[in-house]
């Protein structure tokens, strides 16, 4: 048997992470979390210089071919990128993870993943879904992949995990300081997850959702940008324009600073009041910590609303990926271990 590598995995509604620790050394990946139809690219150049031939590799998957994320966005036809809980243990994310592991170059892994709080109920089905043999075509080259174990868990423990574990999976604080009560805050594509620990245990009083994330601001500012210019928009196509805080129309580029201001305002005024309907003004958390891909656009207005105590993680987009693949060093994949209660057949 290969060596088996320990993957975190964090298969989004907006974007796929997944980091990989070899040697302490971390390797991280993301793209968007679409599929598009496959088809043969034509190639031709404009004579001026630059790429005459245009690349993208396609993944076919039960014999069903496939671009995967800026390839799909960039040249599919028709793609898909399911926004809601029926995803959970498709063969759209199953696909999705399979590119993610393609691009890492694993061949046998033990995955932990994660899921909204929200949702968890559905993590044995995420599970069997992602467990066992994977056969499909990378490009040119036939890959097998092998899950050998999944362990999924509520998706914000991965940023309890990157802030408190280092590259081996040990502590990186003091046993008093890990023991305290930390509130989590995951802003996510489509949900916004909160939970709590208190000695390590799950707080299930301060934990709960709400269905509010970055997908929101994407459709309030392709709203606006709708009414202001008459642009329809897709939603990665908002979104780089989100970042670039501009909008080009017929050759003008034009600020839409104003916009995407009036809607980050608003969503994170949401996201406080559901979690100040949890945790209060925070008073009884030692840390709140702000992470998810939605803490890059709404975190600062929301650490705001907890200065006392809220902590905005470096690379929040990434942050549970990175936990999850810290806490996947630690001896948690024998086979007679329950995992979630369930037991990793």
């Amino acid at each position: 048997m290969n060596n088996i590598e320990r993957i975190g995995l964090d298969v989004g509604f907006g974007d796929v992470k997944a980091a990989k620790l070899a040697d302490g050394k971390l390797s991280t990946i993301s793209f968007p979390s679409v599929l598009g139809q496959a088809q043969d690219l034509t190639n031709f150049g404009t004579g001026l210089g630059g790429a005459t031939r245009r690349k993208a590799t396609r993944l076919v998957y039960d014999g069903v071919s496939y671009y995967i994320g800026d390839d799909a966005l960039k040249h599919s036809r028709t793609q898909a990128g399911r926004q809601d809980r029926q995803r959970i243990g498709s063969t759209e994310e199953r696909v999705l993870a399979l590119a993610a592991l393609a691009r890492l170059d694993v061949s046998d892994a033990y995955i932990v993943t994660g899921l909204p709080v929200l949702w968890f109920d559905d993590r044995g089905k995420l599970a069997r879904s992602l467990r066992g043999n994977h056969e499909f075509l990378w490009g040119r080259q036939k890959r097998r992949i092998t899950v050998h174990g999944c362990i999924v868990l509520p998706q914000p423990f991965g940023g309890f995990y990157a802030h408190a574990l280092d590259t081996t999976g040990q502590a990186t604080i003091g046993q008093a300081e890990i023991m305290r009560t930390y509130g989590f805050l995951d802003i996510g594509w489509n949900t916004t997850d909160l939970s709590a620990i208190q000695n390590l245990a799950p707080v299930e009083r301060w934990s709960g959702g709400e269905r509010v994330g970055v997908r929101n601001v994407i459709e309030i500012v392709g709203d606006a940008l709708s009414r202001r210019f008459g642009l329809a928009l897709a939603p990665h196509e908002i979104d780089t324009a989100i970042q670039q805080r501009r909008i080009e129309v017929f050759g003008d580029y034009h600020d839409i600073g104003d916009l995407i201001d009036s809607a980050i305002t608003s969503l994170a005024q949401q996201v406080v009041a559901a979690a100040t309907r949890l945790w209060g003004n925070g008073e009884r958390m030692s840390h709140i910590l702000i992470f998810g891909g939605g803490a890059a656009v709404l975190g600062q207005s929301i650490k705001d609303a907890f200065p006392r105590n809220g902590v905005l993680l470096s690379t929040p987009a990434l942050t549970n990926a990175i936990g999850f693949s810290r806490f996947a060093q630690r001896d948690i994949f024998s086979k007679t271990k329950s995992q979630n209660g369930t037991k990793d057949k």
